[in-house]
């Protein structure tokens, strides 16, 4: 700012030494001269007097256990991890990183052993992300996640089961919107659900979408098709696992996560 003042200062004094001299001729160039220095003043003082800009904290958001776990704590059962980030979007605008479960899930593990290993010392997670099982041999099922609280039975999956699950956790989100219709997340929801909707057998090949209604009677009919028969083959190879399997076993399966060593560095 100083330097500005004593420009202006020096272009000032040239034009009176002009005007006292007679040369009229460069007046109008001394005098654009010093607009344009009054032009930089202006700035710089505007500048000088601004109000600092309050700084809004980072903040990263929620940790993706904590999205994973919201988002399966909402539809209580298990499903893979597309239909996962998909929920997650729709209903919290979690964005998930699929690449980064895998590795998540090995963390899990990691914690249970640490805390098997070490109750006194090592903090125990009340729920964890596990895998959900196979139901003949109690072996991971690719990509499909569930939370360690829930009943065995229904961490187990048979050959109807990602069906039943997919219906029950549509259920669920159909009449979310439903008793929420004018809930800021509604549309997402509601789009999302319109979109699993066309697959089932009434609306294949229906120009008009489904509406809620309409996909909440549409999995009724679905689930009493195929539900009794799978909930009685899942409740038989929970009775098998817990007579069969470890408690770990019972969570991350058999041959859990095979390159998670026992040994937690």
């Amino acid at each position: 700012m100083r330097t500005v003042l004593d420009a202006i200062d020096a272009a000032n004094a040239r034009v009176r030494d002009a005007l006292s001299v007679g040369r009229m001729d460069a007046v109008p160039d001394l005098m654009a001269e010093v607009e344009e220095l009054e032009k930089q003043r202006a700035l710089l003082l505007r500048e000088m007097t601004r109000p600092p800009v309050a700084e809004v904290p980072f903040s990263p958001g929620p940790s993706l256990r904590v999205k994973v776990i919201s988002t399966l704590r909402l539809v209580q059962r298990p499903l893979a991890a597309r239909f996962v980030t998909q929920i997650a979007r729709a209903r919290f605008d979690y964005v998930i990183d699929t690449s980064a479960l895998a590795s998540m899930r090995r963390d899990e593990l990691r914690s249970y052993r640490a805390y098997a290993e070490n109750p006194h010392g090592a903090q125990s997670k009340t729920q964890l992300v596990v895998p959900a099982l196979s139901f003949d041999r109690y072996t991971p099922v690719r990509g499909v996640l569930a939370l360690s609280d829930w009943d065995m039975s229904r961490r187990l999956i048979g050959p109807a089961s990602p069906r039943v699950d997919v219906m029950l956790a549509t259920q669920t989100l159909t009449r979310l919107v439903l008793d929420n219709p004018q809930a800021p997340w509604a549309p997402a929801v509601d789009k999302l659900v319109v979109t699993i909707g066309r697959s089932l057998m009434p609306f294949i090949g229906r120009a008009a979408s489904p509406t809620m209604r309409e996909v909440d009677a549409a999995v009724i009919a679905e689930l009493e098709a195929i539900e009794p028969e799978d909930r009685e083959e899942r409740a038989a190879a929970t009775a098998r696992a817990r007579a069969q399997l470890t408690g770990e076993q019972q969570l991350f399966g058999v041959a859990a996560l095979g390159a998670v060593g026992r040994r937690v560095s």
